[in-house]
C-alpha cells in the first residue's frame, strides 16, 4: 500500500482532507510509532528466515532485521530456549562447553533479537571468521563489520547440510516510512486499525478538552480492532512453547 493512500484515509477521519492541520510529516511519525507498537506487542509481523552458522560462534545479532526471536529450529527440531540462570544451574561451564551439534539457545540478559548458541559448533564448514576466544568473541573484526548470511528461502544459502544453519521465526523490524510514496506493507485487515492510531496521536496534539476526548475514542478503536485481528491471526501462529522450563536431566 502507499503511505500517501493511508494518510488519506486518515485526514478523513481528522477532517483535514485540505491538509490545514496536520502536515504529512507529522502524521509519517505517528504512522511508524504505531508500526513500531504493533511489531512489539503482537506477533503481526511474524516471518522466518534460514541463517549460515559459523565454525565457533556463539553470539548472533539479528536486531537488524528483527526486533523479537519467537523460535528456533535446528536440523528439523525446535532449539530449546534458556536462561544465563537455568544454564548457569546445569553447568557453570556451559559457555565454553563444545559439540558437534546445537542443542540450545540462551535469549535473556541481551539486547533485543540477539542469542547465545550452546554448545559451542566445532563442525561447521563455514570458517569465514577466526574467533579467537571460548566466549565467541571475535579478534580483529567487530560484529557490525561480519555479514550474517540470511535468507528467506533454504536454497539460497548454496550448499549446506542441516547442521550447518537454523530456522529462523521472528518479529520483523518494520522499515522506517520517509515519505508519502513509501510503500507499507499493512493487510487490508489491518490497515483501519493503523489509521485510528495515527488520528489518535493527531488528536492528542491539541490540546482542546474535545480534540483529547476524541483522541481518547480513536485509540479505543484502535485497540479493539487490534486485539479482534490479533486474536485470528494467533490461530495460525502460536506461540505456546517458545519458552523451555529448565530440565534438570539435561538439554
Amino acid at each position: 500500500m502507499i503511505v500517501k493512500d493511508l494518510i488519506k484515509k486518515v485526514r478523513f477521519i481528522l477532517s483535514d482532507t485540505e491538509i490545514n492541520r496536520w502536515s504529512d510529516e507529522r502524521l509519517i511519525v505517528l504512522l511508524n510509532e504505531g508500526l513500531n507498537n504493533i511489531a512489539k506487542d503482537t506477533i503481526l509481523f511474524v516471518e522466518t528466515a534460514f541463517v549460515k552458522l559459523n565454525n565457533l560462534q556463539v553470539e548472533y545479532d539479528f536486531s537488524d532485521f528483527a526486533i523479537k526471536i519467537l523460535r528456533i529450529e535446528y536440523q528439523g527440531l525446535p532449539l530449546k530456549a534458556f536462561s544465563h540462570a537455568e544454564m548457569d544451574r546445569k553447568d557453570p561451564y556451559w559457555q565454553t562447553a563444545e559439540g558437534s551439534e546445537l542443542k540450545a539457545y540462551v535469549i535473556d540478559k541481551q539486547k533485543e533479537a540477539r542469542i547465545k548458541l550452546y554448545p559451542i559448533l566445532q563442525n561447521s564448514n563455514n570458517t569465514l571468521v577466526n574467533f579467537g576466544s571460548p566466549f565467541g568473541i571475535i579478534t580483529g573484526i567487530t560484529y557490525s563489520e561480519f555479514q550474517l548470511e540470511v535468507a528467506s528461502d533454504f536454497g539460497d544459502l548454496g550448499e549446506v547440510d542441516a547442521s550447518d544453519y537454523v530456522k529462523l521465526y521472528y518479529i520483523k523490524r518494520p522499515p522506517e516510512i520517509t515519505s508519502i510514496l513509501d510503500e507499507v506493507e499493512l493487510s487490508s485487515l489491518i490497515q483501519e486499525p493503523v489509521t485510528h492510531y495515527i488520528a489518535a496521536g493527531a488528536f492528542r496534539d491539541n490540546t482542546d478538552v474535545q480534540n483529547r476526548s476524541i483522541a481518547v475514542d480513536e485509540m479505543n478503536l484502535y485497540t479493539s480492532q487490534l486485539s479482534s485481528y490479533v486474536i485470528e491471526k494467533a490461530q495460525n501462529f502460536s506461540q505456546e512453547g517458545y519458552t523451555t522450563r529448565y530440565n534438570p536431566s539435561g538439554v
